[in-house]
Parts: structure tokens; C-alpha cells; sequence
């Protein structure tokens, strides 16, 4: 899970611009424009600021969870035609589907982690249609 924050939303109600905001917070303005950019997760120092500069605010007002960003991994092997992609890492077990071309990789309760997908060079111009979620055990 990933912690984000509504206090972009809210500051401008209170404050009239991020600088007043993060002198409030007792942070640097940097700070502020990192995590409103994304380029850095929320701190604990930056929670604490958050809720000293929104003193009327609790924690679930200022802040929440979302999943992870699915980051999938891919492999190709040219010489082998031959691609891979994998949203988990972990133990699974690869098994057929509708296509001769498409295996699913499932983990030990049977949740779709990745495919393959042999002879892809073959599939140039065309369009490949696999519900992996549905195929055939």
C-alpha cells in the first residue's frame, strides 16, 4: 500500500501558497514540492507537519492508502521468440490457455501472476485476444 495525501487539495482554503504551507508545517518548500511531485514518498516528518498546519484535521482526513502501482516485468528472448511478463515475483506454476501460443503463470492458490507468450514474431500485425482470467485449467 501506498500513502497519499489530500493536503494539496486542502491548502489553499488555509493558506495562499506552498511556501506559507510548508513554513507551517515546519518543513522545507522542497519537501513539499517533492512529495506533491512524487518524487518522494510521505515522511513521518511530513505527516507531523501535516497535521500541526491542519490542527482541525485527524490522520484519515489528511491522508489514505491506494495499492501499489502494478509494476510488471518483461523478458524477451529474442533468439527464442519468446516473452515473458510477470506482475508478481514469486512461486507459481505456468498453465495452458486458449491459445498454443499463451501459457499463464498462476502463484500456489491459483491468482494469474504472468504469461508467455512463445513464437512472437509471428504475431506481427496481429492482434492477440487472451482472457487469463477464464482460460481453460
Amino acid at each position: 500500500m501506498v500513502l497519499k495525501t489530500k493536503v494539496f487539495d486542502l491548502y489553499a482554503k488555509r493558506y495562499r501558497n506552498l511556501s506559507e504551507l510548508a513554513e507551517a508545517m515546519g518543513i522545507s518548500i522542497d519537501q513539499v514540492y517533492r512529495v506533491l511531485r512524487g518524487k518522494r514518498s510521505i515522511s513521518r516528518k511530513f505527516i507531523i507537519g501535516a497535521l500541526k498546519a491542519f490542527p482541525r484535521y485527524k490522520f484519515d482526513d489528511l491522508f489514505y492508502f491506494t495499492p501499489e502501482p502494478m509494476k510488471p516485468k518483461v523478458w524477451y528472448d529474442g533468439k527464442g521468440d519468446f516473452l515473458e511478463v510477470m506482475f508478481k515475483q514469486e512461486e507459481g506454476y505456468f498453465r495452458e490457455t486458449d491459445s498454443d501460443q499463451v501459457m499463464k503463470k498462476v502463484d500456489m492458490e491459483g491468482n494469474v501472476i504472468g504469461f508467455s507468450i512463445l513464437k512472437v514474431s509471428s504475431l506481427k500485425g496481429k492482434i492477440l485476444d487472451i482472457n487469463l482470467a477464464n482460460a481453460p485449467e
